[in-house]
Formats: structure tokens, C-alpha cells, sequence
């Protein structure tokens, strides 16, 4: 394993994933590179020196980037490259393309923030039910048919927006709560990043 705790297999992904799923070939020239240096003579390394060649043909002028490949390593996340996108302010005036930075970095999901929304809903479906089985039971209690069958309507009613409104609720906190997640590992990225 190499300092950072990876073996040559997790290294190679990373590498790998640098190379063809985010097409950061600085990246991925710095991480196979690290495979053939800290682990010769094994596959992965083998298979890294086939990738450099595949990188090298793809984009001859490629330059390491040891900064964001040891993010890469620490965190196991690569970083998404700037992208050129071109903007007209003027008509008239030629297009100048603007460096904009890719704002979707894959972030590994906890579960553990989603337990007591899947433990809230449970109980919103049992709130539903038992609201449904009050409902029936004072139909059923009423003398009145027309007034029992009123009572059994407004229990549905009630106890379906009531859960419907917990649910809607209970996603939107577990949206947040990812989103929350996400924004701090974008920060600790740009943090090992400055």
C-alpha cells in the first residue's frame, strides 16, 4: 500500500476514473505514473503504462498535476476540471470564452443522516392508518348514517393530507440534508485545494 493507505488496484480506479470518467488526463498521467512507480512489476502497473500511452495519444501536451492527484488520494475524489464556454456580452464584439468551474463532484452518500426520515415516515403511514380506524369507529359510533359516513370522509381526508404533508416535509429535509453534505465536502476539497 502506498502512504496514503490505497493498494495498487485502488489506486489504478482512481487513476482510471480520472482518466475516462472525468477526462482529467493531468490527473490520471500523475496517478498511473504513482501505480508504475509504487507498484512494479504487477498488473495494475502494467495496465497504467498502457493507459500513459492511450493518455499520451489523446493529448500529447499533457502536464502532471500533483495537487489535485493528491486530493484525489486523500479524498477520493477528483476534482472536475475547468471547462471553456464561450459568452457573448456584445453582439458585435468576438466571443471570449470564460473559465467556469464544474460544479458536480461525485460525493459518497451517508445513510445514517436518512434513518430518522425513514423512521418518520413509518410512523406518518401509522398516523395514517390509526387515523383512518378512528374515523370508523366514530362512523360506526354515530346513530346517523349520513352524519357517520360525513365523519368517515373528513378522518380520510385529514389523515391523508396530514401524512402527504409530512412526506413532502420529510424528503425536503432529507434534499437539504445531502445538500448539506455535498457543501462540505466541496469545502473541504477547495480547502486541500488553497
Amino acid at each position: 500500500m502506498d502512504e496514503k493507505g490505497l493498494n495498487s488496484k485502488e489506486l489504478y480506479k482512481l487513476a482510471y476514473d480520472a482518466h475516462y470518467n472525468y477526462r482529467r488526463y493531468d490527473v490520471a498521467y500523475t496517478l498511473y505514473n504513482k501505480v508504475i512507480e509504487e507498484y512494479p512489476g504487477t498488473d495494475e502497473a502494467k495496465y497504467a503504462s498502457q493507459q500513459l500511452s492511450n493518455i499520451m495519444r489523446e493529448c500529447p501536451s499533457v502536464t502532471p498535476n500533483n495537487d489535485d492527484a493528491n486530493i484525489a488520494i486523500d479524498t477520493g475524489v477528483i476534482i472536475p476540471a475547468p471547462v471553456e464556454r464561450n459568452t457573448v456580452s456584445d453582439p458585435e464584439k468576438e466571443e471570449v470564452p470564460e473559465k467556469t468551474m464544474i460544479t458536480s463532484v461525485k460525493v459518497k452518500d451517508n445513510p445514517s443522516g436518512s434513518i430518522w426520515i425513514s423512521g418518520m415516515k413509518f410512523v406518518a403511514w401509522i398516523m395514517f392508518f390509526g387515523m383512518i380506524i378512528a374515523g370508523i369507529i366514530l362512523a360506526v359510533a354515530t346513530e346517523s348514517g349520513g352524519l357517520g359516513f360525513l365523519i368517515f370522509v373528513a378522518a380520510v381526508i385529514i389523515a391523508f393530507l396530514s401524512v402527504a404533508m409530512l412526506m413532502i416535509f420529510l424528503d425536503l429535509a432529507k434534499n437539504i440534508s445531502k445538500m448539506a453534505r455535498d457543501v462540505s465536502e466541496i469545502k473541504k476539497i477547495i480547502s486541500l485545494k488553497a
